[in-house]
């Protein structure tokens, strides 16, 4: 195999060449980040029964590390996965305009396990998300070219499910 993939992957590429597209991942992280508060905050105003409530707001934010705080929607460890399917079964029966349509998953995962390559400076990013292993082959799992109308398109469309979930916080009741 030799070098096959690996021409050129010893150049370091300048990071600033990139800045729309770099801009546009911040954006869309972000844009995840918050998503994923918006759906802990829900869960943590209306999953019940209502245990391990934070003293004061101070609470969460500003801990010190290794401080030890109470099990919650805000402190658990679900993934956005899950987070998304506790939050639709609580809206589904009251509303099914503001379930999340939980393909932005994919997109959370593509970012957090994929792999990023560039083939040469004047082309556009790709990320690929592989399956696990089985029988000692992958498949691949997600593909995205990171152009910046792509990641915007991304990002708009994480900012609408956080739209629906401010209309989830207003429409219903807690």
């Amino acid at each position: 195999m030799g070098k096959l993939f690996l021409t050129g992957a010893s150049e370091v590429e300048d990071i600033d060449a990139h800045e729309e597209e770099n801009r546009g991942i911040g954006r869309l992280v972000r844009a995840m980040w918050q998503l994923e508060f918006m759906l802990r905050a829900f869960l943590y105003e209306r999953e019940l029964p209502k245990i391990g409530r934070f003293a004061t707001r101070e609470n969460f934010i500003k801990s010190p590390v290794g401080t030890k705080l109470p099990v919650n929607a805000i402190t658990d460890y679900s993934s956005l996965d899950q987070l998304i399917r506790r939050y639709n079964a609580i809206v589904r029966p009251a509303s099914q305009h503001l379930t999340i349509d939980d393909s932005v998953v994919g997109i959370r995962d593509a970012l957090a396990h994929g792999r990023v390559v560039a083939v040469g400076q004047s082309e556009a990013a790709e990320l690929v998300k592989y399956s696990k292993p089985q029988d000692a082959e992958v498949f691949v799992a997600y593909r995205m070219t990171m152009t910046p109308e792509t990641l915007r398109r991304h990002g708009k469309h994480v900012q609408d499910q956080m739209l629906i979930i401010a209309r989830a916080l207003r429409e219903l009741p807690t």
